[in-house]
């Protein structure tokens, strides 16, 4: 039986985080999930409890500021950094500290894997398993969504964060609202060839690149038009102490359904939990 907690996460400016922990009877790793963009919690619910029940893993699921649970008064107004390196920072304490000297992984889809070198806790980390996240640049995506790219970047997307202070997640996909500051910051990262380098020593504090030594599970999907199997491998040059190891996901092996950005994440799609995980 999965015994659920909840519990709150305070970042080093005062954020208070919705979280909540898994644990199964004789727990083994302890393991946090970072989630993509303005992704919800609940959405990894599935795949946290997957993890729980079958690799005997202590989880760690949590909502970003002005995402899911984690919702403050008044309008949103959180940035791509807020949630890279304070929120997730937080996120990462916490099973440090509940690890002890155990085994310590963290799993963080797309975004979610992009920010382990700017957290205090990242040498006591083992794994990460990066799943669709990489150096996202508009110029590498297939030549198919350059229009779908451009119209939301350039027209959709400024529009909107000026009218209504956010980009809604109607127009993004996503669990939530991007805030006006994220969207800011996300377009400037992806107007770049290393995306968030340009706001290293700014916007983001400098980063530690060798502190995470650890293997670096790269999981990319055949079918991920947002971040292409060719933009996954280059995660590997922001981790370069790490062991990298690529794992890639196929329709075939999902039963013939679409994967795509998050798709391996649906409970439809559990098939690829397995290649997911990889241990």
């Amino acid at each position: 039986m999965i015994e659920i907690a909840e519990t709150t996460l305070t970042t080093r400016d005062g954020a208070r985080l919705a979280a909540r922990w898994l644990s199964p009877p004789d727990p083994g790793p302890t393991v946090v999930l970072h989630p993509a963009t303005a992704a919800p919690a609940r959405f990894y619910a599935p795949f946290a409890e997957w993890l729980a029940r079958h690799a005997r893993a202590r989880v760690l699921l949590y909502d970003y500021r002005d995402c899911g649970l984690s919702i403050r008064p008044g309008r949103a107004s959180a940035s791509m950094s807020d949630w890279l390196a304070l929120d997730q920072g937080a996120a990462l304490d916490a099973p440090a500290r509940a690890a002890g000297e155990g085994p310590l992984d963290v799993v963080g889809h797309s975004l979610g894997g992009l920010g382990l070198m700017f957290h205090a806790a990242a040498p006591r980390v083992r794994r990460l398993v990066a799943v669709a996240s990489g150096p996202a640049w508009r110029r590498r995506h297939p030549l198919r969504m350059a229009p779908q790219i451009a119209a939301f970047w350039f027209l959709v997307g400024p529009a909107t964060s000026r009218l209504l202070g956010h980009v809604p997640r109607r127009i993004t996909g996503f669990g939530a609202d991007v805030p006006r500051e994220a969207f800011a910051q996300w377009k400037r990262w992806c107007a770049q060839p290393h995306f968030h380098r340009v706001d290293w020593g700014g916007a983001l504090p400098r980063p530690d690149l060798g502190a995470f030594s650890g293997e670096l599970r790269i999981v990319a999907a055949e079918d991920d038009g947002m971040i292409p199997p060719a933009t996954a491998r280059r995660l590997a040059d922001l981790y370069p102490a790490a062991t990298p190891r690529l794992a890639l996901l196929t329709r075939a092996a999902a039963g013939g359904l679409v994967i795509g950005h998050d798709g391996m994440f649906r409970a439809s799609r559990g098939a690829l939990w397995p290649a997911i995980w990889g241990a």
